[in-house]
């Protein structure tokens, strides 16, 4: 070819431009989605909270109602003597609480605690 024919080609060739293809278009869409749903989500739990308040707080101090310590511990306990019921089929038996301290199976401990270790409580 000569160089004439050459120019000629080149002026009939469109300029070379980039398109985006098909898959392009397809993963940018799913990105701006996915950032779209995700803005939505937050954006509902926000207002979710300041609706409602934050999840099941408790209001005001704490209180100590009963204190089960030292031998005092086993008021709030009953022991029972005996076989299971049916659903272990009678391969548990249970032990009355003489029975339990004399094999070592429960105890109470008391420990001293520091004074500064201590809270105070209001009642």
């Amino acid at each position: 070819p000569s160089f004439e024919e050459d120019e000629l080609d080149q002026k009939k060739k469109p300029p070379l431009t980039l398109r985006p293809t098909s898959l392009t278009v397809q993963v940018i869409s799913m990105v701006a989605l996915t950032l779209f749903v995700m803005l939505l989500l937050a954006a509902a739990l926000a207002l979710g909270t300041l609706a409602v308040g934050p999840p099941r707080q408790p209001l005001g101090e704490y209180q100590i109602l009963e204190a089960q310590v030292g031998e005092q511990f086993w008021q709030y306990y009953d022991f029972y003597a005996g076989k299971d019921s049916a659903g272990s089929n009678g391969y548990i038996n249970y032990v009355s609480r003489e029975a339990a301290e004399r094999e070592g199976i429960v105890e109470v401990i008391t420990e001293e605690v520091p004074r500064e270790s201590m809270i105070e409580v209001y009642g």
